[in-house]
């Protein structure tokens, strides 16, 4: 089972991220790793052990060692305020030198990393958030936890916004197991043009329905729902006003210029205003299941990593 990794600032703030994950974890049996970063002071930018005088070197070892013990301690008591401070951590703590973006994204890039769990503060513009770069850089789902949010352990009902795609089989596979752990109902949710045509209303319908037959869940706990707006934007972000769901679920796109503004416009106003947690999939990691829509039409079986 791979790793659910969870960056922290070490405030209070990442308190609902870790029992987030924590949860999923447990359930998943899964292994949970916090990671941390910190930034020395320019001045030390440019030391090495063969230029730099070596009482320079010391202070610099000072300094990085003392910061790293203060978070270490700030990082144990997050996780005793979370109610798992008597897990066995071992290695799991990572505290590197870095920006936050830097070292999240480097411990992204190994295999054993399935889930990113993090939290995301919502008075924050998304073009300042770190949790938009890394939902912008990562192949990794990436559930965003917002400070504000009183959802993170009430998830009953999923929100997944799809574009009729086969991009949606490992996004639906994963949902599954995550609706299973809470709980929980999935909503298919697809926006249409206004002024769509009765056959393109139909055709609609039976792609949806089609998606909803690969959800591994009872039809009672499953549904899906057609609307139409102004533009796709606007649908959303009434429907989810409206619904008020535990947690909406997007897979990001990168192919086309208008898909990149897109979900990019969604994964910021998402981001900036909402108090739902949000959970999303990148669409260039998703062949193994692309593949499995051709071999089969029976419900998809995906572990949540």
């Amino acid at each position: 089972m791979k790793k659910i990794l969870i960056p922290i600032d070490a405030s209070y703030d990442s308190v609902k991220s870790i029992i987030t994950a924590a949860e999923i974890a447990k359930k998943n049996k899964a292994e949970i790793c916090i990671v941390n970063s910190y930034e020395l002071p320019k001045i030390f930018g440019e030391t090495n052990s063969f230029s730099t005088p070596y009482p320079v070197l010391r202070l610099k070892h000072s300094i990085e060692k003392n910061i790293i013990d203060s978070l270490k301690t700030k990082t144990k008591k997050l996780l005793s305020k979370a109610g798992i401070g008597s897990w066995n951590w071992k290695d799991d703590i990572i505290i590197k030198n870095g920006t936050p973006k830097e070292v999240i994204i480097s411990e992204l890039k190994k295999d054993d990393v399935g889930l990113v769990v993090m939290e995301t503060r919502n008075h924050i513009e998304a073009k300042d958030s770190i949790t938009y770069d890394v939902l912008k850089n990562s192949n990794t789902p990436v559930l965003a936890v917002p400070t504000m949010s009183s959802k993170c352990n009430k998830i009953k009902s999923i929100v997944y916004s799809t574009d009729l795609n086969h991009s949606n089989n490992e996004a639906l596979g994963k949902l599954a197991n995550l609706a299973k752990i809470y709980d929980a109902d999935i909503t298919l949710l697809h926006v249409g043009e206004r002024g769509d045509s009765a056959i393109s209303t139909k055709r609609k319908k039976h792609k949806l329905n089609k998606l909803l037959l690969r959800i591994p869940l009872k039809n009672e706990r499953k549904n899906f729902k057609l609307i139409y707006a102004d533009t796709a934007l606007d649908g959303l972000n009434r429907f989810v006003k409206v619904m008020n769901p535990g947690l909406f679920a997007m897979t990001t796109h990168t192919q086309s210029f208008f898909q990149t503004f897109f979900h990019e416009s969604l994964t910021k106003l998402i981001l900036a205003k909402s108090n739902i947690p949000v959970l999303t999939f990148n669409k260039d990691n998703i062949s193994e299941y692309n593949n499995q829509l051709h071999r089969t039409i029976s419900p998809i079986q995906a572990s949540l990593f």
